[in-house]
């Protein structure tokens, strides 16, 4: 048996086997029937295509190291023949030892080519026939895994999910926990901190089904409502028709996995904003409270009266003082229509003196 049919024969995936200590596998190693992680999986699928293909540049330099050595054989035999042509005597039988070297050089050629390309083409439809079968064996083993109960199917998913999140946000941001198997709810629970406070949660679901089922919204908006939370997520790469990457429905917000940490990071600067403003209303409504009580207290009451007995010294005083601008006023104007009366004599004066002059 060959090491290829060997592989072939161990590679029968072993239902229900988990190796120790490893992650729980969506995929069945080809080799030994170990269930193995998707990048193992295609790590070992073109491992066994790699060997294929060694095997046919192998084939290939055997092969043209077959041609190299015949041909220099020729070469090797022609050197000789013309060593015995240029002792020859008569010029005619070297002329048809030439002539038959070459047809006997070419016939060798050909032939050598035809079988270079024999052994090449075999080779390839061996390697042809090899690589359908390791194929196959992989269609076998996705059919086997498709027929995996649905828990072991979205564990690998959940956790994924679950690791990307812890590694898109700080603790300080958020804090990520993952519902026990068996317990109704969630997979993943998302609650928001604010300087070391909850202020609000977003519950996320992780679906690895073929088919789109529009009970996986109906069912995470009921576990949304039982938790508490602010949002709700559902993770999948199948959507309704019509739907892809990010889509609402019943009020659940269905994305492709790998657009969850950015839809969460905006869902965190939305929760995070409503806290900030219902803080500040909270606020508000004590000052205005405690405001209110100032008002109607004795203290607030003496210092209104006395700033009241102060505004009405004041008006006193004001109204003192517009008495006493009064009269001085009025001496003033007073004093400036005796210096216009005395400056228009001192006119009338200068004018007469000289209309004296000019007559």
């Amino acid at each position: 048996m060959s090491t290829l049919e060997t592989v072939n024969a161990r590679s029968k995936p072993r239902h229900g086997h988990k190796a120790n200590g490893a992650d729980p596998a969506t995929e069945r190693c080809p080799w030994c029937g170990s269930p193995i992680n998707r990048t193992e999986f295609e790590r070992i699928k073109n491992q066994i295509a790699e060997q294929e293909r060694a095997r046919v540049a192998k084939a290939e330099r055997a092969a043209a190291a077959t041609v190299a050595k015949v041909k220099e054989d020729m070469a090797r035999r022609e050197a000789a023949i013309r060593k015995q042509a240029a002792d020859s005597a008569t010029e005619a039988l070297k002329a048809t030892f030439e002539t038959t070297l070459k047809r006997q050089l070419d016939a060798q050629a050909e032939a050598s080519e035809k079988r270079l390309n024999a052994a090449v083409a075999a080779e390839r439809e061996k390697a042809f026939g090899d690589r359908m079968k390791v194929e196959q064996q992989l269609k076998d083993a996705l059919r086997a895994n498709d027929r995996l109960p649905a828990f072991e199917l979205g564990e690998p998913a959940e956790i994924n999910l679950a690791d990307s999140i812890i590694g898109f946000f700080s603790e300080e941001d958020v804090r990520v926990s993952r519902v026990p198997k068996g317990k109704r709810g969630p997979d993943v629970i998302v609650d928001i901190m604010s300087s070391g406070v909850h202020i609000g949660r977003v519950v996320i679901d992780s679906k690895n089904h073929k088919t789109w089922q529009n009970k996986f919204c109906s069912k995470l908006k009921t576990d949304q409502i039982a938790y508490d939370a602010e949002f709700a997520i559902l993770s999948t790469a199948t959507f309704p028709r019509g739907a892809r990457q990010i889509h609402m429905q019943d009020g659940v917000l269905v994305c492709d996995p790998a657009r969850v940490p950015v839809i969460l990071d905006i869902l965190r600067s939305h929760i995070v904003h409503l806290h900030t403003l219902r803080q500040s209303a909270d606020s508000r409504a004590e000052k205005a409270d405690a405001l209110m009580a100032f008002v109607l207290s004795p203290a607030y009451a003496d210092m209104l009266d006395r700033l009241l007995k102060r505004l009405a010294e004041l008006d006193a005083l004001h109204a003192e003082e517009v008495k006493a601008h009064k009269r001085t006023w009025e001496k003033r104007t007073t004093h400036i229509e005796v210096v216009r009366a005395v400056i228009g004599e001192f006119a009338a004066a200068v004018a007469a003196i000289i209309a004296g002059e000019t007559r």
